[in-house]
């Protein structure tokens, strides 16, 4: 926790929260990114007894396009790449407290990959009313480093699987490594999309103006309660 930061005001608009891996540690290189259960259930309870409201994609996506306000206290949580850990762990979490998660997916390792989720999974998930999902390319790959054919190859077919799949439409990308410069940006709105979501930290001004990716706070298994608050507030807990 930085203690500067505890002494900055908190920021307005809305906190969209990053997770990745939930559980047992499974890969040493990520272990940073694994929220142990019980370090999810407090973060979640904190967040609904600080009378926060977690928000679906399709919500925040209503409310940009028709300039609407958000909750005072409105949180977007997502989770990355769709790990199997998000069906396994995060989940049953997810119900047992009644809040409404946002999942990224790499479509291409859907069911090709026992480390991710099955396609049978995420349906389910998404007929809880709980999970809503939206692309993160094909296959994760950084998308800066492609070719224009490359790039619209991976958000115009992963935005495809994933509509086939699921049978709505999705509106909001997630940038692989948070890689997007203007180029990569107008591909992506080219191929439908209306909101774009980075990894640079901070809470997102709202109404969001669409000059930049929507910024997140990055939550890690290091974090205690009180960073967890200044991830909420700040967009961040250390500098």
């Amino acid at each position: 926790m930085s203690l500067i930061l505890t002494l900055l005001p908190p920021r307005k608009g809305l906190a969209v929260l990053m997770y990745h891996h939930f559980g047992p540690v499974t890969c040493r290189q990520e272990a940073g990114f694994f929220i142990p259960d019980e370090m999810f259930e407090r973060q979640l309870d904190y967040i609904l007894n600080k009378g926060y409201k977690t928000l679906s994609f399709s919500e925040v996506e209503t409310a940009s396009a028709q300039k609407r306000p958000l909750p005072a206290k409105a949180v977007l949580i997502t989770l990355d790449d769709g790990w199997k850990d998000n069906y396994t762990n995060a989940y049953p979490i997810i119900k047992k407290k009644n809040v409404k998660i946002n999942i990224f997916l790499n479509t291409g390792d859907i069911s090709r990959d026992a480390r991710y989720l099955t396609w049978d999974e995420v349906k389910e998930m998404r007929s809880c009313g709980l999970v809503q999902f939206a692309p993160h390319g094909v296959s994760h790959k950084r998308l800066r480093s492609l070719t224009d054919a490359q790039i619209k190859d991976e958000v115009s077919k992963s935005k495809q699987k994933l509509q086939e799949q699921l049978g709505v439409e999705v509106k909001s990308f997630c940038y692989p490594y948070g890689a997007a410069d203007k180029r990569v940006r107008q591909i992506v709105f080219d191929a439908g999309y209306s909101l774009d979501f980075g990894t640079r930290k901070g809470v997102c001004p709202w109404p969001w103006d669409g000059k930049k990716p929507i910024k997140r706070a990055h939550i890690m298994a290091c974090d205690d309660l009180k960073d967890f608050h200044l991830n909420l507030t700040r967009g961040r807990c250390r500098l």
